[in-house]
């Protein structure tokens, strides 16, 4: 079995796979509010609290594998340690620690991953053509794709948590908050554009919790339970009533991603950007993503060796 744990901004996470004739399975996931975004001091460096709290959550999941015969983990991580000023000092405390060696993934890097985990249900929806986001805590990764094939990819360092933290006082943003965030992401993506303007009948292809969680409130407040895609003005009436009337807004984001109260107004103001910025009309949502990109890379990286 394969531990493949994903070090983020806002959560670190462990998924198991077991793998039969070369085909993946995820058979557990367990995952924990880190929130390493919080623990960045003012000179950019993941302070010893931060690292302290990694190492602990690693050391969990270190234990966990301990029981198990035939099972390695393979740490990655994301903007959560690649935009910090001491990276090679926290992975050096992680080896000596757990005895974990992370891979810091470039943007590059982790938007392909990211891409590939989701391409088995982009392609089972059929969509051919379009734009790929993984809305994370500290950065979003994007691919513009034809034909199931990457032709451009890049990484914006922007992500629900950063934006929340911010520009976000209280639990919500206010609409001078609003505008400040919408402001800052479609800035933060004009400098990074990749690709082409679309066909509003062409999709943005989103995963990452957030993405997930936005999915999972659309599926509420529809009820419309089997749905994988929607309409990007859902993500204009979010944005309308979380300043106007959200009481009952809020109750459904109680009910369906608590854990994600506080960034997924942010994740929705980058999908606005981005619908906008390629005129794109339609949001598809896929359960895969950098993990399993990962996981895949582990299995090639495993064949090639043989």
């Amino acid at each position: 079995m394969y531990g493949i744990v994903d070090i983020g901004s806002n959560t670190v996470r462990m998924v198991v796979y077991h793998v039969d004739g070369g085909k993946p399975t995820a058979v557990l996931s367990k995952k924990y509010p880190a929130g390493l975004a919080d623990y960045i001091d003012d000179a950019g460096m993941l302070t010893e609290k931060g690292t302290d709290k990694l190492i602990g959550i690693l050391k969990e999941f270190v234990k966990a594998a301990s029981a198990f015969n035939d099972f390695t983990l393979y740490p990655f991580a994301t903007a959560s340690l690649r935009n910090i000023g001491n990276t090679s000092a926290v992975l050096a405390e992680v080896k000596k620690e757990t005895g974990l060696d992370i891979q810091v993934l470039s943007g590059y890097g982790e938007a392909v991953f990211s891409y590939e985990g989701a391409l088995p249900e982009i392609s089972a929806a059929n969509i051919r053509k379009g734009m790929f986001a993984d809305i994370g805590g500290g950065s979003t990764e994007l691919v513009y794709f034809k034909k199931g094939e990457i032709k451009e990819a890049n990484s914006i360092a922007i992500g629900s948590l950063n934006l929340y933290k911010k520009y976000v006082n209280t639990i919500f943003p206010d609409p001078k908050a609003l505008h400040k965030m919408e402001k800052k992401a479609v800035s933060r993506i004009r400098e990074n554009f990749i690709g082409e303007k679309l066909s509003p009948s062409e999709h943005l292809c989103l995963v990452g919790g957030t993405a997930r969680a936005l999915l999972s409130l659309y599926r509420d407040i529809t009820g419309d339970a089997g749905a994988s895609e929607y309409d990007v003005s859902f993500i204009y009436r979010l944005l309308e009533k979380i300043c106007e009337r959200p009481e009952g807004l809020i109750r459904s984001i109680l009910r369906t991603a608590p854990d994600r109260v506080h960034t997924l107004i942010p994740g929705a103001v980058i999908i606005k950007s981005l619908s906008e910025m390629y005129n794109l009309n339609m949001i598809f949502t896929a359960s895969g993503g950098v993990r399993d990109g990962y996981i895949y890379h582990i299995l090639r990286k495993e064949a090639e060796n043989r």
